[in-house]
């Protein structure tokens, strides 16, 4: 996600809307079925550090570097319990390609407190079992967090645009 320039630098990448919305439909998919995979085989001390790592996240809503750390937790967490490691690396990798827009996400336009309810929507539907639930509303969530940082590239994108 860096981009070398020989005897310049280097910068992170800046993928295009069109890249952004591609990456979010994966993992909207990608991250429903480690859901539905990992509900079944959730333990008491997983549901415990989802919920801690709801209320860390609650205690750091003004702390963008900490806060998306936390969120990647969270996710990384609900995902292992589905012992599928190459579906949990895979999700990973696309997250992490997509941090630094996270961070416009809980910045610039302020949705955290949003994203936290579904968050905690998610783990309760952990906490009853009920998989279809917590797999519908995981790719909601990844999906709606997409849809917003898409059109804030999309906006960002046409106004930094020179005019014709």
């Amino acid at each position: 996600m860096v981009t070398i320039f020989p005897h310049r630098g280097a910068v992170v990448t800046q993928l295009s809307a069109d890249d952004l919305k591609d990456i979010y439909d994966i993992r909207a998919n990608l991250e429903e079925m480690a859901t539905r995979l990992a509900v079944p085989h959730m333990t008491d001390a997983t549901l415990a550090e989802l919920t801690s790592l709801i209320e860390q996240m609650d205690n750091h809503l003004h702390d963008v570097v900490t806060l998306v750390k936390l969120n990647h937790q969270f996710h990384l967490t609900l995902y292992a319990a589905s012992s599928r490691s190459h579906l949990c690396e895979l999700n990973r990798m696309l997250r992490y390609r997509t941090q630094h827009y996270l961070r416009a996400f809980v910045n610039a336009l302020g949705r955290m407190p949003r994203a936290q309810e579904e968050h905690r929507a998610i783990l309760e539907a952990c906490e009853r079992g009920d998989v279809d639930q917590a797999a519908s509303l995981t790719r909601d969530h990844v999906a709606e967090v997409g849809r917003a940082i898409i059109e804030y590239v999309r906006q960002r994108d046409e106004s930094q645009s020179p005019a014709e």
